[in-house]
């Protein structure tokens, strides 16, 4: 009897050998070419890297496998039922390849699959209906692609969705009617793209993320813009600590600098004291009027013929008021050669809280000519003339608060006056070498002292050891010595 169950054992045995063989036979007749499959527990794993001749999804894949793999191919599009015949799939990933369009069902009958990874393509183009069929689905990665736009209703078929990465893409409005159906969802991440705004309406969808365990919501890195509609981000941002990277949550203002939401100061948008964008470059580069004091020379064009007996010029001189109120006074004077006369009027303006020099600006004058019927008349020459500002009176003295509507105070008599009671003062190397030998002759009269508190301690000694000792000398050794 015991033989008898013993043959039947190695029968057995060599039938399982032949049964394991022929599977592995069959793997291995049945894996794409230049991909490796691997079979482990009834379960295959298809790996293709670095096949330069893959364009499309392969065909011959295990009806086992479990795990595909497609990475630096050539594969540019996933065709329609391209995984037909696979039901027992749970991941696939398809990575660093020209993959540009996901056609319509194309993932159509992988009923199991958990895992969608797609990161590192060129993916610009995604149709309606491009997730359909996998109704299992938890985990979709599409970062570092080139998407633009999400058609509507992508994600309808795919309400188990837990994990959507959509970071480094080319979005431009945050996908609102997309993810309103995906209940599921725990971690969303949209940094890097190009969103300018986050509508209010978008606070419901995040605010279901957050409600999940060990939720995470990635909003960096997107341009968005300082206004009105961004501020209700800036408190739940505050009151909800799943967004990552806060501090890289940036807007901008509108003089074109960077703040972070968190920390912007929305309050200034209500008060005005922000352009509108429209207006950002003229507020920029229009200069303050307050503060828009100079002095400035003309120079006047002054046609004469060659009959001019001689070369006149215009000199302007403009009087500094002695009040704040007061309206400064200028001299004119006209110029007339050989019936030709030009009239210069150059205007000023009053300064209302400094009486400093005012600034003189001069343009070119109408020129009023005679018809000069002669025939000799020469050709017309130019002579520039240069008019020079000056000073009649010195300014009293104002406050150096500079305020709207005031004139800064560019006159020499200011500068001088500074100047002059700079003058009172020492220098930076004056003082380092006063304070440098007061510090030597403390030293030096310290020196001294002890010296000679010394000599008189010795002194005193000395007499000492006389009146003890007729006749020796100060020892302080045998001194010591001796009274010991």
């Amino acid at each position: 009897m015991d033989l008898v169950a013993a043959s039947w054992c190695k029968q057995f045995n060599v039938i399982s050998f032949l049964l394991l063989l022929q599977s592995a036979t069959t793997l291995s007749l049945s894996c794409p070419a230049k991909c490796e499959c691997t079979n482990f527990r009834d379960a295959s794993f298809v790996e293709c890297y670095n096949v330069s001749t893959l364009k499309t999804i392969p065909s011959g894949i295990p009806a086992n496998a479990r795990t595909l793999v497609f990475q630096h191919t050539q594969i540019s599009k996933i065709q329609q039922n391209a995984f037909q015949g696979l039901p027992h799939v749970i991941e696939i990933e398809i990575q660093f390849n020209p993959l540009t369009t996901i056609e319509r069902n194309a993932f159509q009958g992988l009923t199991k699959l958990n895992e969608l990874v797609l990161k590192g393509n060129n993916i610009n183009l995604l149709y309606r209906d491009s997730f359909r069929g996998i109704p299992q689905i938890r985990k979709i990665f599409l970062s570092k692609n080139n998407l633009q736009t999400l058609p509507e209703g992508l994600f309808d078929n795919t309400t188990n969705l837990e994990l959507l990465e959509l970071q480094n893409n080319q979005l431009s409005e945050f996908p609102l009617e997309l993810l309103k159906n995906l209940t599921n969802l725990s971690i969303l991440l949209l940094d890097n793209n190009l969103f300018t705004t986050i509508p209010y309406e978008a606070k419901e969808v995040l605010d279901k993320i957050a409600q999940k365990q060990h939720s995470t919501i990635g909003l960096s890195r997107n341009p968005l813009m300082c206004t009105q509609e961004l501020k209700w981000l800036q408190t739940w941002i505050k009151l909800h600590p799943s967004v990552v990277e806060v501090d890289k949550v940036m807007c901008q203002t509108p003089f074109g600098n960077w703040s972070k939401v968190v920390t912007f100061n929305f309050s200034l948008l209500e008060t005005n004291l922000w352009p509108t964008p429209g207006k950002i470059n003229e507020h920029m580069t229009s200069p303050t009027p307050s503060l828009q004091t100079t002095y400035t020379s003309a120079f006047i064009e002054l046609p004469v013929t060659s009959s001019a007996a001689s070369l006149a010029s215009a000199v302007v001189t403009s009087s500094i008021p002695s009040s704040p109120t007061s309206s400064p006074s200028l001299t004119t004077s006209s110029v007339t050669s050989s019936g030709k006369s030009n009239t210069i009027t150059p205007t000023s303006s009053s300064t209302s809280n400094s009486a400093s020099s005012t600034a003189v600006v001069t343009s070119p004058p109408e020129t009023t000519e005679t018809p000069n019927t002669s025939k000799k008349t020469d050709d017309v020459t130019t002579i520039f003339t240069t008019l020079e500002s000056t000073e009649k009176s010195i300014p009293p003295e104002t406050s150096d608060t500079v305020t709207a509507g005031s004139k800064v105070d560019v006159s020499t008599t200011s500068i001088e006056k500074e100047s002059a009671s700079k003058g009172k003062y020492l220098s930076r190397n004056q003082q380092v070498i006063l304070s440098a030998s007061l510090v030597s002759v403390c030293l030096i009269a310290t020196v001294a002292l002890a010296m000679y508190f010394f000599r008189k301690k010795v002194i005193l000694r000395q007499k000492t050891i006389n009146a003890r000792l007729p006749g020796m000398m100060y020892d302080r050794v045998n001194t010591v010595s001796v009274v010991e």
